[in-house]
Formats: structure tokens, C-alpha cells, sequence
């Protein structure tokens, strides 16, 4: 279920992309008007998205109110099941607006954490030094034929080498790539 909030924020987005397309057109091009005039609907419908308090407050007045007509005891009881289910759709949709609402802050939460973790920030660590760290890598791969002509005597130093270049190639790749949120612990 999208809240009002959203809703806007998607029209905003819209606007802003029909905004570039609008100012990557030449003046005399054709297509402007149509691009205005759907900018123009779209900040309208922008403008008539009412804000959730607003529905909140409309909604919990509507529920007061079937409270309220529930009391009476001259009501019929087909009026009395149709207030119920009345109640009962704006009790399912108030419940839907905070299942809603707490799966938006446990993602927010989700996504604090992962910010938080060691993993993350090692990443953006890395991702600030990827210079240093691919310079690791060549420093690495230079040395590889050195470990090489010394596995002659001491043959663990070639395997060394090369597990030292092939770990550096991959620790450069990774730290080249972006941290993102979805990257969790």
C-alpha cells in the first residue's frame, strides 16, 4: 500500500524527469507544448494528493462517527451490520497504513545496520583507497616472477606469490565496486 508521501514523492520525480526532457528540447520543437502541458497536469495531481494526516484525521472522524451511530439503540440491525462493515474496512486499512509504516522503518533500520557494520564501512574503506589497493595488486604481480625464481630453493615461495597476486586482483575488484546497502553483515 503507498502512502500519500509517496505518492507525491513518485509525481515529484515525474515532474522533475518531464523538467529535463523539457529543457533538452530546442525552443521551436513541437513536443514542448505537450511536455508543458504534462507538467502542468502532473504538479496538478502533485497539488491534489491531500497529505496522510489529512486521511488520518478524515478517516478517524469516520470511525467515531460509525462508533457514535452504533450506539443508538433504535438502530436497525442491516444499518448496525453495514456501519460494522464499515468499521471493519477502516480498521483494515489503518492496519494496512502501519504494517506499512513499520516495514518502512524496519527496511530504514535494516539499512542503518548494515551502514553500521564493519563489512560496510570496510568496504568504503576500501573504495576510498582503491588506488592504493590496485597499486597493491601490480606491486604484487611484479613480485610474482621474483617468488617464482625463488621457488627453485624454497618452493613454498611460489605459491605464495601467486596466492598473493590472485588475492590482491580480487581485493582490488571488490573495493572498485561501490558499497551499496544492500550489502549486509
Amino acid at each position: 500500500m503507498q502512502t500519500q508521501a509517496q505518492r507525491k514523492e513518485a509525481l515529484l520525480r515525474e515532474a522533475d524527469q518531464i523538467q529535463e526532457e523539457l529543457q533538452d528540447l530546442s525552443p521551436g520543437d513541437p513536443r514542448r507544448l505537450d511536455l508543458a502541458r504534462k507538467l502542468r497536469d502532473t504538479l496538478a495531481a502533485y497539488q491534489a494528493v491531500p497529505s496522510d494526516e489529512e486521511l488520518r484525521a478524515q478517516r478517524d472522524a469516520r470511525y467515531d462517527e460509525i462508533s457514535a451511530q452504533m450506539k443508538d439503540p433504535e438502530l436497525s440491525p442491516e444499518a448496525f451490520l453495514a456501519l460494522a462493515d464499515e468499521q471493519l474496512q477502516l480498521l483494515d486499512e489503518m492496519r494496512a497504513e502501519m504494517n506499512a509504516e513499520q516495514e518502512a522503518l524496519l527496511r530504514a533500520f535494516r539499512a542503518l545496520q548494515v551502514r553500521r557494520s564493519f563489512r560496510y564501512q570496510f568496504h568504503c574503506w576500501c573504495y576510498g583507497f582503491r588506488g592504493i589497493v590496485w597499486l597493491t595488486f601490480f606491486t604484487a604481480l611484479i613480485g610474482l616472477p621474483l617468488s617464482l625464481s625463488l621457488s627453485t630453493d624454497y618452493p613454498w615461495m611460489g605459491l605464495l606469490g601467486v596466492i598473493t597476486a590472485v588475492g590482491s586482483l580480487v581485493w582490488a575488484i571488490w573495493s572498485s565496486r561501490p558499497p551499496q546497502d544492500g550489502d549486509g553483515p
